[in-house]
């Protein structure tokens, strides 16, 4: 085997490994990342941010708000997994302490109805809301709720 031949195959063996990198982050990619949404949830008003980690991990960040101001906060950490348009979550701790419950309680099932770079839509089977989520930085604090100037 020449050494040109062999310099063939360790490319072709690195486009393939590459291409399969990238249909990997493509088919999750435009998923993982910190998210912000803000919305009434059974006559909540509630912000949240959620960071879908590359490793299938999720921090749910949420803060629940009452005339323009913060009522409630959590923070939740689990599994998150998208196949198809099918996006699901499961819970694995509130606030640092392991979630107990049904299945039902701990796991969460969402339709994908957009993605693009910067915008995810999800309709949550259970609740029929479609949240809109926007990209946002990984440091970004909690906004003033809309139609308040602050909290």
């Amino acid at each position: 085997m020449t050494n040109r031949f062999r310099m063939s195959i360790a490319t072709v063996a690195t486009i393939v490994l590459c291409a399969a990198q990238s249909a990997l982050a493509a088919e999750n990619g435009g998923m993982t990342g910190r998210w912000f949404a803000e919305g009434e949830e059974g006559g909540v008003h509630i912000q949240v941010f959620l960071d879908n980690k590359g490793d299938g991990t999720y921090v749910k960040e949420v803060r629940a708000v009452n005339g323009c101001e913060a009522t409630g906060a959590g923070k939740e950490t689990g599994v998150w997994s998208l196949e198809k348009s099918d996006f699901a979550t499961e819970a694995k701790a509130l606030d640092g302490n392991p979630v107990t419950g049904s299945f039902a309680d701990t796991h969460d099932l969402f339709l994908v109805t957009r993605v693009d770079e910067d915008h995810i839509n999800l309709y949550d089977t259970e609740t029929d809301l479609t949240w809109a989520l926007n990209r946002v930085s990984a440091t970004a604090p909690f906004p003033a709720p809309r139609g308040c100037s602050g909290i």
